[in-house]
C-alpha cells in the first residue's frame, strides 16, 4: 500500500492541562499531480509558521459555535513533508505557541467535535471521497436531546470550510500548487481535494456509538 503522491501533513498539537496526554489533529495538503514534488518545510519561518497556527486557533475557538473544555491547551502546530510510503521525508518544522486555552467547565474528555471532509467527487466511495478531522477537548453545545441546533451546525460546517480554505490560501502563499486533500494508499492510492466542510448535530464519542446517531449533516463550500 502507498499513497500516489507526495504530500505535507499539517499538525496542530494540544496538551490537558495537569495531564501527560496530549492530542493532534492533521490535514494531509497535496499537489493537484502524482508528481509535484514537497521540499524541505524546515525552512519556513516563525512567522509564516503562526500563521498556520492561527488558523486553528480561529477554528477551535467558541465563535465557531464550539464549547472549548477549560483543561485544553492549543500549543503548537508540525508541518512535515511526507513520502509515498507515509515516511517523512526531511525533518518535521515544530513550532511552539503561547498557549490558547478555554472555559467550558463540563466537557468530558472523551467528547471531541468533528467535521466531515469531502471532495467534489459524489458518485463514488472510499478513503479518497470522505475525511473526518476531529476537534480535541471541545464539543458543539447540545440542547436536551443531545443534538445540536441547525444555527450552531451551520456556523461550524462554515468555520471549518474557512479554515480549510486559509490553509489553501497559506500553501498558494508560501508552497504554491497544493491543497488540502483526502488521501488514501489503498491500492495504488488515491488523492482527491477537499470541496466541501460537514458539521453533524451529534458529538463525536466511542465510534460505535457516533455510528448509531444519525449526524443530519450541514455542509459548506470550501
Amino acid at each position: 500500500m502507498a499513497y500516489d503522491r507526495q504530500f505535507y501533513r499539517v499538525s496542530w498539537l494540544w496538551t490537558m492541562a495537569d495531564e501527560e496526554e496530549i492530542a493532534q489533529t492533521s490535514v494531509h495538503v497535496a499537489g493537484s499531480a502524482p508528481g509535484d514534488p514537497v521540499s524541505d518545510p524546515t525552512s519556513v519561518t516563525d512567522a509564516d509558521m503562526d500563521d498556520l497556527f492561527d488558523l486553528m486557533a480561529d477554528l477551535w475557538d467558541p465563535a465557531s459555535a464550539l464549547k472549548i473544555a477549560d483543561y485544553g491547551n492549543l500549543v503548537g502546530v508540525k508541518l512535515a513533508a511526507v513520502g509515498t510510503d507515509g515516511h517523512y521525508l526531511f525533518g518535521p518544522r515544530l513550532k511552539a505557541h503561547s498557549i490558547i486555552s478555554g472555559a467550558g467547565t463540563d466537557v468530558p474528555p472523551q467528547v471531541s467535535a468533528v467535521l466531515t471532509l469531502r471532495s467534489a467527487d459524489t458518485l463514488s466511495s472510499g478513503r479518497g471521497n470522505y475525511g473526518r478531522m476531529y476537534l480535541p477537548y471541545c464539543q458543539i453545545p447540545t440542547g436536551a436531546n443531545a443534538r445540536a441546533s441547525t444555527a450552531q451546525r451551520d456556523i461550524l460546517a462554515a468555520a471549518g470550510a474557512a479554515f480549510v480554505g486559509g490553509v489553501n490560501d497559506w500553501f498558494a502563499a508560501n508552497i504554491t500548487g497544493f491543497q488540502v486533500s483526502n488521501m488514501s494508499d489503498l491500492s495504488s492510492g488515491t488523492t482527491k481535494a477537499v470541496t466541501r466542510v460537514g458539521a453533524g448535530r451529534v458529538n463525536d464519542t466511542q465510534r460505535r456509538r457516533r455510528n448509531a446517531l444519525n449526524e443530519e449533516l450541514a455542509y459548506s463550500a470550501v
